[in-house]
């Protein structure tokens, strides 16, 4: 299944008319948003950042700049975006001079990290427990590691907070309960443990429309990647790092990032450092759902810096 970028054509329009200057994805994926920014920055003072943990993502893009010959326009960092502020400094573009016009964080995942990563994004594959974006060896721990050594308090904290699953402690017992027995390595093996902790047979699972699994998948991978931590980091540097006028939009997949965002832009909006371009958040249209069905819980919200 291809990967289909959300909110592909809201996003720039908020960053219409392009002024020059630089525009950062600060994840590039499968490269949709970058592509379309490139379309339509022109000169040769204007440019775009592009950053990915994910090695094939940066690959990819590397080959798309290289056949369009774009590389004077296009600087790609192999990267955790949380490293946003070190990055714009390192780059050949601030030490131009170029402005810093406008920030896209995309904090969803791609088809391709949940089809082909082999990492165990998805509970519909058997595969080692790791959800890492990066290097599992770079990662002060794994879903594995989580699932197998974090004590019970500490996954129903995960579970519930991060997941905003109601059945928390059942299933933390029930790994508890497992991991007496034998370690839990993939995700087959912790599909069945949540299967079993909510009590589901496989034909009540086949009328459901929502994995059971899905909150507590959800769960592991925010915090085996400090995702909201780091979203906090983010969207403060991003907000030091735009110019004057600069624009910076988020599309978010869930209420937990959603609400860190809503709350961020509030309080430099209070501070008088940003205005607010979404009062309430954009949502994907009936034809984009249609379409693209993973689209249907994102929403995106978009601030400029007074």
């Amino acid at each position: 299944m291809k990967h289909v970028s959300v909110l592909l054509q809201e996003v720039i329009d908020i960053y219409k008319p392009f002024e020059r200057g630089v525009y950062i994805d600060c994840t590039l994926g499968a490269g949709g948003h970058s592509r379309e920014i490139l379309n339509n920055i022109k000169g040769k003072d204007s440019g775009l950042i592009a950053i990915d943990l994910d090695a094939r993502a940066v690959e990819n893009f590397a080959e798309y700049v290289s056949k369009h010959n774009l590389e004077r326009q296009v600087e790609i960092v192999k990267d955790n975006f949380v490293n946003i502020a070190e990055i714009w400094e390192k780059s050949e573009f601030k030490k131009r001079g170029l402005v810093c016009r406008g920030v896209i964080m995309d904090l969803g995942f791609s088809l391709d990290e949940i089809e082909t990563s082999g990492k165990g994004f998805s509970f519909l594959r058997d595969e080692p427990l790791l959800m890492t974006y990066g290097d599992p060896s770079q990662y002060s721990h794994t879903a594995y590691d989580i699932v197998n050594s974090f004590p019970k308090n500490e996954l129903v904290r995960i579970f519930r907070i991060y997941g905003e699953e109601r059945d928390a402690e059942r299933v933390a017992v029930a790994i508890l309960k497992e991991r007496k027995h034998r370690k839990i390595s993939t995700t087959r093996d912790l599909v069945e443990i949540v299967l079993k902790a909510k009590k589901i047979s496989p034909h009540a699972r086949r009328r459901q429309k929502i994995h059971p699994a899905t909150k507590i998948f959800q769960a592991l991978r925010i915090a085996v990647n400090k995702e909201l931590d780091n979203i906090k980091q983010v969207l403060k540097d991003v907000v030091e790092i735009l110019g004057k006028g600069g624009r910076i939009a988020v599309i978010s997949f869930h209420s937990l990032e959603d609400r860190i965002v809503k709350q961020t832009f509030k309080y430099y909006k209070d501070k008088g450092v940003l205005e607010v371009l979404t009062p309430k958040p954009v949502v994907p249209s009936r034809e984009e759902k249609a379409i693209n069905p993973r689209s249907r819980s994102a929403k995106m919200r978009a601030a400029e810096k007074m």
